[in-house]
């Protein structure tokens, strides 16, 4: 009897130490066969949701700042979390010990002070004087804003949203009292950008240089900004004025020919291929070339009724200026210059009376050329402009096709 027990006694021992080993194998198991992530915020404790990367390959995303993954996945050289918190985007690379597997999860925390919205600054200034450039920033002509002391300030959601690949930025604006005799002047300047994304992920500001001659616009948008009617209301008042009948085509031809200037070249007188002066400049002087001439007379007409369709014509190695009312087309230069045509109004829409009406736009143009003695190098016309419209045109008859829908319209 009493050997009996011993049996029994062994056999329930061996059974409790065989259910105690396979315990704890089965524990140390468990613990070694999965591993989880926590992401939170240190300050906060809220729990951050994103997309997991190891070795460059999604592991998925977080439910509750949580992913648990079988330890035989992690073999782990490169470890990355990606989360959305706001409207910004953040990358979070951390360093991964092979201790962390010991102890089945770790915490990975993120600081408030990281999930502030990326941002970059964009530098504009000039080379050559070091002064700050501030004016409109434009994206692919959708306006982003404005520079405050030459910066501007780029969040990575506006970068998502409003920049493509290989984007065309620019600023616009006049340049400050830094410049001297050259303040109030336009200037414009173009860039294309590819990618930012490494600026941001690096918090990397960019500088945007220029070497700014701002008397010699390169860009029809700079030339556009001579022409300022507002600069000339009181001389047209105090010496113009007196003249006007009332009738808008007499008015125009008067201040076309009252607003004489006593030829210089700009080298002449500069020593620069290139000198534009400001209505408020020439007025005063009473000395220029043609820009200046051609500026200076279309911001008076503009002055006079800003109603009226009249431009600066911009030749190769020129400039005019073009007015339209009703049916009449008018080009004016200096020295009392003007050629006119008339065209037809009525049936418009016929082929024969549209043909008509283009070999007349012509002629107008051709005998202003051979006035001018324009070769026919210099005969292409670029834009139309005033202060308020910008009119391109790629070829000589997008010019013609353009008046002639001023008269269909």
């Amino acid at each position: 009897m009493k050997k009996k027990t011993k049996i029994i006694i062994y056999s329930i021992s061996g059974i409790f130490l065989f259910l105690l080993l396979a315990f704890l194998y089965i524990g140390f198991i468990y613990k070694y066969s999965e591993f989880t992530f926590n992401f939170y915020v240190e300050e906060t404790g809220e729990k951050l949701n994103g997309e997991l990367f190891i070795n460059d390959v999604s592991f998925g995303r977080t439910e509750e700042g949580r992913m648990t993954i079988p330890v035989e996945n992690l073999s782990i050289t490169s470890f990355e979390f990606r989360t959305t918190y706001g409207e910004d985007s953040f990358n979070f690379p951390y360093n991964f010990s092979q201790e962390f597997l010991e102890w089945g999860e770790h915490d990975f925390i993120v600081y408030e002070e990281q999930l502030k919205p990326k941002k970059i600054k964009f530098i504009f200034y000039d080379n050559k004087t070091d002064c700050k450039l501030n004016g409109k920033i434009y994206i692919n002509d959708v306006l982003l804003g404005e520079t405050k002391e030459g910066i501007f300030v780029l969040t990575e959601s506006e970068y998502k949203q409003k920049f493509k690949t290989n984007s065309t930025l620019y600023i616009f604006g006049r340049t400050d009292f830094c410049f001297g005799d050259d303040k109030n002047l336009p200037f414009v300047e173009y860039w294309t950008i590819h990618d930012l994304q490494y600026s941001f992920d690096n918090y990397e500001d960019l500088d945007f240089e220029m070497d700014l001659d701002p008397r010699w616009p390169k860009y029809s948008i700079e030339m556009q900004d001579f022409v300022r009617p507002e600069e000339t209301t009181s001389y047209l008042k105090d010496n113009l004025r007196k003249y006007f009948k009332n009738n808008t085509w007499e008015d125009l031809d008067k201040i076309a020919s009252y607003m004489r200037i006593s030829y210089i070249s700009d080298w002449n007188r500069f020593k620069k291929a290139e000198y534009w002066q400001t209505p408020t400049e020439t007025l005063k002087i009473k000395m220029g070339d043609c820009e200046d001439w051609a500026v200076t007379t279309l911001s008076l007409m503009r002055a006079y009724n800003d109603s009226i369709d009249c431009y600066n014509i911009l030749w190769p190695t020129h400039i005019s200026i073009f007015c339209y009312e009703n049916n009449r087309f008018i080009i004016y230069d200096q020295d009392k210059t003007k050629f006119s045509t008339a065209l037809e109004t009525e049936n418009t829409r016929d082929s024969i009376v549209t043909q008509e009406n283009k070999i007349a736009i012509r002629k107008m143009r051709n005998d202003y050329f051979d006035w001018y003695g324009l070769s026919p190098s210099e005969r292409r016309m670029y834009a139309l402009f005033n202060e308020k419209e910008l009119i391109t045109f790629e070829k000589d008859e997008d010019f013609i096709n353009w008046a002639i829908q001023l008269i269909n319209n």
